[in-house]
């Protein structure tokens, strides 16, 4: 088809800027699960304008279905196959579609600062998404009336596209590809919600050539719904119980290590930050084991339900070195007993963990009222740290101690006063 006849007779040549530009914005209000430069989480936010391009693009295949519909030609005999002339006539409404989605991921690297490919499964998720609802608007095109068909792709998809989003569990959402909630530095994108989403598009891929076939019967407009709403039911299948966000622990492989010991390693994201963070490390390091404080072999930014005792989970958040100082207190600290998350017994571990910190902080020469500011107690936090500080090494390494069990376990009050 001629340059000049699509820019005559198709919604999506004159529409389509308007679509980019209307996506960029989107791309640019949606916060990231990380301010890091992650690319995967740069993508999944840039590509959750998806949301808003397949229904946009579902109604701008309808209008090209529609032409179709009004001329009588998809039941007439032609010599081109009728793939061809359906990927000519969907051909702009691809252009606008994801030249929109291109537009939203380059403005969000642009905005991050960040020069780097973008994630290429989410890239080839939503590529399919858009694609897929841009065909069934074609379908439902070739069918209805343009008065209808326009509209009722637009509600369909943009119903599918938002009603999960906007109802309980989470995971309803995760079928539709708009994975904004992915991913925070130390999680990758789950295989399941990408097998989901990957699903429901087939399932829109069959109904959309259930409803091209030819010769055409009324049948199959019961038959096209059906095929959808199998795909869409074996998508939710597939990511059914999953949390709050599409995600699994990344890959730990891709951590770069600062020999130690303690050895610390971080995300690629954060290499620029391993230096002062190894510096940090060995600086307070020999002063926590002079107190007392069971050091981990290992800082590490891998999170996972099966991390060892021996690795101290550390978030490099800055090179600051009190930041960096306080994300080492926490990391020394034990994890969270299963316990905790039951109500049979009582946990009283959350509750020494400030305590803790703060005296962590204090030993390493860092001043605890900044982070004692953060907490409510934070008065009587400052005040607790300043009388354990005051006594004998030994009572020291003996507070420490009761806390630390406290932590470990549940049922067991932690002796938050030096005077217990």
């Amino acid at each position: 088809m001629a340059v000049q006849t699509i820019l005559r007779i198709s919604p999506a040549a004159w529409l389509g800027p308007i679509l980019a530009l209307v996506a960029m914005g989107y791309a640019r209000i949606i916060y990231p699960a990380t301010y890091d430069p992650y690319p995967l989480a740069l993508t999944s936010v840039a590509g959750w304008t998806v949301s808003v391009i397949g229904p946009t693009v579902a109604a701008f295949g309808a209008w090209e279905g529609g032409r179709l519909h009004r001329a009588g030609w998809w039941g007439l005999p032609h010599a081109r196959p009728a793939v061809v002339v359906a990927g000519a006539s969907l051909a702009p409404v691809l252009v606008a579609g994801l030249g929109a989605l291109g537009a939203a991921i380059a403005i969000r690297f642009a905005d991050a600062g960040v020069l780097a490919w973008p994630d290429l499964r989410v890239v080839g998720v939503e590529t399919c998404v858009v694609t897929a609802q841009a065909l069934l608007g074609f379908a439902i095109g070739l069918r209805l009336r343009p008065v209808v068909a326009v509209p009722a792709a637009f509600l369909l998809m943009f119903t599918w596209m938002a009603l999960p989003a906007a109802i309980l569990p989470v995971w309803l959402d995760f079928p539709t590809g708009a994975w904004a909630g992915c991913c925070a530095i130390d999680s990758d994108l789950a295989p399941r919600a990408v097998a989901s989403a990957l699903t429901v598009v087939a399932g829109f891929l069959v109904a959309a050539l259930v409803l091209l076939r030819q010769p055409f019967a009324r049948v199959q407009f019961g038959l096209a719904p059906l095929a959808a709403a199998l795909g869409i039911a074996a998508g939710l299948w597939l990511v059914r119980g999953m949390d709050s966000n599409p995600t699994v622990p990344r890959d730990p492989s891709v951590l770069v290590c600062a020999p130690g010991p303690p050895e610390v390693c971080v995300w690629p994201e954060h290499r620029s930050r391993l230096a002062t963070a190894a510096r940090v490390v060995a600086k307070v390091a020999p002063v926590w084991q002079a107190a007392g404080v069971p050091l981990p072999a290992r800082f590490s930014e891998e999170w996972s339900e099966s991390l060892p005792s021996s690795t101290g989970r550390v978030i490099i958040r800055s090179d600051n070195e009190e930041e960096i100082v306080l994300s080492l207190a926490r990391g020394v600290l034990p994890p969270v007993p299963p316990c905790a998350l039951k109500s049979e017994v009582p946990y009283f571990g959350f509750e020494a963990r400030a305590y803790v910190i703060a005296w962590l902080v204090d030993v390493a020469g860092v001043p605890p009222e900044r982070y004692a500011s953060t907490h409510v107690n934070g008065v009587e936090i400052l005040a607790t740290v300043a009388a354990v500080r005051a006594l004998p090494p030994d009572e020291q390494r003996a507070w420490l101690a009761g806390n630390l069990a406290a932590m470990r376990a549940c049922g067991v009050r932690p002796p938050l006063e030096p005077t217990q």
